[in-house]
């Protein structure tokens, strides 16, 4: 069954604590022509498996962006992989999006709508495009219920730019 959180990642290894500093680290690589304060929180979801949650939802820009850093062992020690499912903002189309295996810790997600359509991310810019490959989707695991306690909560500061990184997340 899918969650009703619109956007979220899930990061396979790693522990709470990690995920936190590396969220904070990723947030404040880039400058913030927008600042959008957003509240961070890691569920565990057991066997080694971590949900991270977005309030309001990150941009998506940032948010792909985010997968990718998550995904990468250099950026978040312990990771085996992240994976995250983001609603468009421009259409309300919900994407699985990981990264390329290809090209793990590079500049490319691979994802399909829930329609089965696929497409790639380019990250540098958050374009989309259409994809023919198949992409491997993972089953959407349940997100902990809305009373349950998280590992670690906290903020950071994300840009809202909207006039960069495709913020209406649409496919070119």
């Amino acid at each position: 069954m899918r969650s009703d959180n619109p956007s979220w990642i899930l990061v396979e290894g790693s522990d709470a604590a990690t995920i936190q500093r590396a969220v904070v680290k990723h947030s404040g690589i880039a400058a913030h022509e927008q600042p959008q304060t957003h509240r961070v929180t890691v569920f565990g979801l057991g066997a080694g498996r971590f949900a991270v949650t977005f309030d309001p939802p990150a941009p998506p820009y940032a948010f792909a962006n985010l997968i990718g850093w998550l995904d990468d062992p250099h950026m978040c020690r312990g990771a085996r992989r992240a994976v995250g499912w983001l609603v468009a903002p421009g259409d309300g189309t919900r994407y699985f999006l990981a990264p390329q295996q290809a090209n793990t810790g590079g500049d490319t997600l691979v994802g399909a709508a829930a329609s089965g359509e696929r497409v790639s991310v380019f990250l540098p810019d958050c374009s989309i495009r259409r994809r023919v490959a198949r992409v491997e989707a993972v089953a959407e695991p349940e997100l902990p219920a809305a009373d349950a306690e998280p590992l670690v909560t906290f903020e950071v500061t994300l840009d809202g730019d909207a006039s960069f990184g495709n913020p209406q997340f649409m496919v070119e």
